[in-house]
């Protein structure tokens, strides 16, 4: 900020700030500093103002203060802000020396404004502003207190010093309770900090119960040195409003746009309970649902920032200005004012009319009573086509009007507001022929056409057909014939036909609505079948769209509206409504086999059988394996022979088609098949007389096996010497 001594500055600041509508802007905890005023020898009486160059920054933004003195009692200001660093003081900090005459207060007003804007104000609001008094001892002046309103939170060094006494929420006086507390200035046992979350300006008076002189040392900004105390912080819930609200007008029965405020909730213990006034709704979006009341919460630190938008709901609306209430659990309800008239109802009734009198005039009339509405010249809208129509007396009259169907007649008033849509009349010419058949409604499948005819006897006619854009009714070119189809449709439309004669009588048919009807649509869901190959599955069939009755054409060739009791597979299902339009909606069904089988598996001994071979199969090795669904075991080795005797290990798989599991089994093969002994026959000997025995040989043994001999043996060889006697000769053969 430029600095600027002027002497008419005073006065300006004696202006009282317009109130501030931004939202706060957080110092951050940033410290206040006053070390650059800016007004030359401020006065130290009443209205005495100083203005304070860049005392914060925020994000490269200087703001200004004022301080202002709003009030003396029984002190005499020897200096408006002493900048001696006496007792711990600085020239950053705020500190009038005051010479008490008795018991006294001085009341200041310190005010934010824009940088470079003293000479005409603009306020701005800061939020999260600490202020802290020193030495509030019983050295200098007995009783020494600071007061202010407005605080969210203070804080104490001690108890046994300084003593709290509540002026209402947010408000309170701190001050010395130890007359012979004898304290330095930064001791932090006498020191009170408070907290201001949200603030264009803030209020406080220093005081005294006594006579004596000191100088007040006020820093704005929380040092957390509280040397050789401990502090003790109390929070106070507090709301603040930004914002002002233009006067509303609706009219009966609509709702009026919402215009919003901002909302701060600092320290809140409680949710937020926002209240509106007969009349009116509130909501957190612009456009979103309006209701009588709301509540909010806070986040974890009992911090809320929101926008509050208000709307009137078309009903009678309270006396103004009316009350929005903000309130929560301790903290101070907050109102914000709104103001806002209704429009009367614009009730109709009575309606009547008067034919043309004669073909190709234009002296019809329609006449109504309307309610709330002055005498006075109106607009009248109705289906393609508007007029003027006179007021007098609460009956409202439209005159010079052709024949033809008038669908919705509405008045409009001098506010915009509009009776009731509902109300429709027909004129009637008194035409030269008669209408035979005229057109109707009726109802299509989406891209289709429908057909209109007309039939006129009694006279030579011509034909023209109109079709409703949305704002008014055209000519179709070319459609002059008594019969009219329209193009594929995919909306509903409106046709109307007018018949003239040769003596230029009209007739207007009545409005005739195509109503293109949606195929039918339908969602469905599938359960799965159990297993694979189980019929109970379902599928359930729901309708999106709601003609009825519907006709259900299964591919499996039920007509029911839901399956039950399926298998696994695709299925689709054609809908078919009662207007003749067709859909279709697929879905598989799957199985839910999601449970594994448990394998079990046993260890078996096989013996090798005549041709030298074991066979085993999986049952031979399950162990009583289980499974939800169909279980199918095999295993990967099944046979051997001779070459394979001794222990295998053989696993065991089981599957139900979706999942498996293994497990192994050891598979021992043995041999205990003995080979096969062929031995010569028993033979007798004879010797002669002189000998004691005789040799003897005979054919080898023979021996078999189905896995092969390994080896044999005799317990004599052929060819060995026998005496006289009996013998045995045993052979052995081992596999």
């Amino acid at each position: 900020m430029r600095r600027r001594l002027l002497s008419t500055l005073a006065l300006a600041l004696l202006l009282p700030l317009a109130g501030a509508t931004a939202q706060s802007i957080p110092t951050g905890g940033l410290p206040l500093n006053f070390d650059d005023p800016l007004t030359a020898s401020p006065s130290t009486g009443v209205g005495g103002s100083c203005v304070y160059n860049d005392v914060i920054v925020i994000d490269g933004t200087p703001y200004d203060a004022i301080v202002t003195i709003d009030n003396i009692t029984n002190g005499l200001i020897s200096d408006f802000d002493a900048t001696t660093t006496a007792n711990g003081n600085t020239a950053a900090n705020f500190s009038p020396s005051v010479l008490w005459t008795g018991a006294g207060e001085i009341s200041y007003r310190l005010q934010f404004i824009k940088d470079g804007t003293a000479g005409a104000p603009v306020p701005v609001t800061l939020g999260g502003i600490s202020l802290t008094a020193w030495d509030l001892d019983g050295i200098g002046a007995s009783g020494k207190y600071i007061e202010s309103s407005g605080i969210t939170s203070y804080t104490l060094g001690t108890s046994t010093i300084l003593a709290y006494t509540s002026a209402g929420t947010n408000d309170g006086r701190f001050s010395n309770n130890n007359p012979s507390a004898n304290t330095v200035g930064n001791d932090g046992t006498s020191r009170v900090t408070l907290g201001y979350s949200s603030a264009a300006s803030i209020s406080f008076s220093i005081g005294s119960s006594g006579a004596g002189s000191w100088t007040q040392m006020i820093s704005f900004s929380s040092p957390t040195n509280w040397f050789p105390t401990v502090p003790a912080q109390t929070t106070i819930p507090s709301l603040y409003t930004f914002g002002a609200l233009a006067p509303y007008f609706t009219c009966s029965g609509t709702a009026s746009a919402g215009q919003s405020i901002l909302i701060e909730g600092y320290h809140l213990s409680d949710s937020l309970t926002v209240t509106a006034p007969t009349g009116y709704a509130l909501s957190i979006t612009g456009t979103g649902t309006y209701t009588g009341s709301l509540t909010l919460g806070a986040d974890s630190l009992g911090h809320l920032n929101t926008a509050l938008f208000i709307a009137m709901d078309g009903t009678a609306p309270a006396a103004n200005p009316a009350q929005v209430l903000l309130s929560s659990t301790g903290a101070a309800t907050a109102n914000v004012a709104v103001s806002g008239t209704t429009g009367g109802a614009l009730t109709v009734s009575n309606f009547a009319k008067t034919d043309p009198t004669a073909c190709a005039t234009e002296d019809g009339t329609i006449s109504f009573s309307i309610a709330n509405v002055p005498d006075g010249n109106y607009t009248v809208t109705y289906m393609g086509g508007s007029t003027t129509a006179a007021v007098t007396s609460g009956v409202a009259t439209l005159t010079n009007l052709t024949e033809g169907p008038y669908i919705d007649i509405q008045l409009t008033d001098a506010n915009g507001c509009t009776s009731a849509a509902g109300n429709s009349l027909t004129l009637n010419e008194p035409i030269d022929f008669t209408i035979a058949f005229a057109p109707s409604d009726q109802n299509i499948c989406t891209n289709a056409t429908a057909t209109f005819g007309v039939v006129a006897t009694g006279t030579s006619t011509a034909v023209q057909w109109y079709a409703f854009d949305g704002a008014a009714w055209s000519g179709i070119a070319g459609a002059t014939n008594i019969t009219y189809t329209t193009p594929a449709l995919t909306d509903t439309s409106m046709y109307q036909v007018t018949v003239t004669s040769a003596a230029g009588c009209r007739w207007t048919s009545p409005m005739a609505t195509v109503t293109v009807n949606p195929d039918p649509v339908a969602t469905l869901m599938s359960t799965p079948a159990s297993c694979p190959g189980t019929s109970d599955g379902a599928i359930d069939l729901t309708m999106a769209t709601t003609i009825e009755p519907m006709s259900y054409s299964w591919s499996n060739g039920a007509s029911t509206e839901d399956l039950t009791n399926v298998p696994s597979g695709s299925y689709t299902v054609t809908l078919l409504d009662p207007i003749g339009c067709q859909g279709t909606a697929t879905i598989a069904v799957s199985d839910s086999d999601g449970v594994a089988p448990v394998v079990f598996a046993k260890d078996i001994t096989v013996q090798l059988d005549s041709m030298g071979l074991a066979n085993i199969t999986a049952a031979d090795v399950d162990s009583a394996s289980s499974d939800n669904c169909t279980l199918t075991l095999s295993i990967d080795s099944a046979s051997w022979d001779c070459t394979g005797l001794g222990a295998h290990t053989v696993m065991l798989i089981g599957t139900d088609g979706t999942q498996s599991d293994t497990a192994y089994a050891t598979v021992t093969i043995i041999d205990t098949v003995a080979p096969v002994l062929q031995c010569a026959g028993d033979t007798t000997l004879y010797v002669a007389a002189d000998t004691s025995g005789t040799s003897y040989s005979w054919t080898a043994l023979v021996a078999t096996d189905i896995c092969g001999i390994d080896t044999t043996y005799a317990t004599d060889t052929s060819g060995s010497w026998f005496e006289i006697g009996t013998h045995e000769v045993w052979s052995y053969a081992t596999d």
